[in-house]
């Protein structure tokens, strides 16, 4: 049935305007070409730096399990398996290799799918357009001969499981250096000079704050025990030792030991009420997003 689906298409394309070969071999070989690269290491760069890191997993990730499943399954091309098929003459360069799955398909849905995972923050209806472009670009590969519906479909079924893997363990995988930060943050708690240590340990209340009670990008630290819901008498000892966090980053005045135990004690307070009172999914979850902020 593959190859009676292609042989139809292949009787359109001979027969349609060579504007349409044109658009879906540029289609086809976008997703596929060096832009995406440059594109993710501008996001990377430029934009943002945890979305072009996964994007990065993604499409290398997809394109080495797609790889090693065709070396694997060594399913030869459509036209090597029906001699009534022939391959789109311009496309034949990039077509090279086994045929299942099809490389294209993979990193055109990987490639798409991270841009609608980002875009979908500022509006859901820019998820339309990517899925369309994968599936046009899917399509574009049966139109050229290159693949059949099975290598496309499959193509995309492997994107589609990178990417769900990749969105929720991509900082665990990736974001080493944050973790790092991190641990040389608490190691801070204990620093001899009192005014990097009320820094350090008040950071990291506000930061558990954040993880636990997503907030806006942007807020005060100020304005977190209205916009996090705290309890009264801990929202007034967490108002107090943001006073002191201000003393000790821009005051001249000394930290005293009081202060720097108030602050150590809300850090406690904080961690047991956020994190050793939860679930192992919340707190698996909480070190999740922490490690994002």
């Amino acid at each position: 049935m593959d190859f009676e689906y292609l042989l139809f298409l292949q009787n359109l394309r001979a027969e349609a305007p060579n504007f349409i070969n044109s658009l879906l071999l540029f289609i086809s070989e976008f997703a596929a070409g060096s832009l995406p690269v440059v594109i993710i290491v501008v996001f990377y760069w430029c934009i943002d730096k945890r979305t072009g890191q996964r994007m990065g997993l993604c499409f290398a990730g997809a394109t080495m399990v797609t790889q090693l499943i065709k070396n694997i399954a060594c399913v030869y091309r459509p036209w090597k398996q029906d001699a009534r098929l022939q391959i789109a003459p311009e496309a034949a360069a990039t077509a090279t290799g086994y045929s299942f799955p099809s490389g294209h398909a993979t990193l055109a849905a990987s490639f798409y799918g991270n841009i609608a995972a980002y875009l979908k923050k500022y509006s859901k209806w820019w998820i339309l357009p990517c899925v369309l472009l994968t599936l046009l670009t899917a399509f574009a590969r049966n139109w050229l001969g290159a693949h059949t519906p099975q290598d496309v479909l499959v193509g995309m079924m492997i994107a589609l499981v990178v990417l769900l893997l990749a969105l929720p363990f991509a900082p665990f995988m990736l974001l080493g250096r944050r973790a790092g930060q991190a641990r040389a943050l608490r190691e801070a708690f204990d620093d001899a000079d009192s005014r990097r240590a009320v820094c350090a340990m008040f950071r990291h209340v506000a930061r558990y704050w954040a993880a636990y009670f997503p907030v806006s990008e942007g807020l005060p630290f100020s304005r977190l025990p209205e916009a996090a819901d705290m309890p009264d008498d801990y929202a007034a000892a967490y108002r107090a030792c943001a006073d002191t966090f201000l003393k000790a980053a821009y005051g001249d005045a000394p930290i005293t030991q009081a202060e720097r135990d108030g602050v150590k004690i809300l850090l406690d307070e904080t961690e047991r009420l956020l994190y050793d009172e939860q679930s192992a999914f919340m707190q698996l979850k909480l070190r999740h997003r922490y490690l994002l902020r």
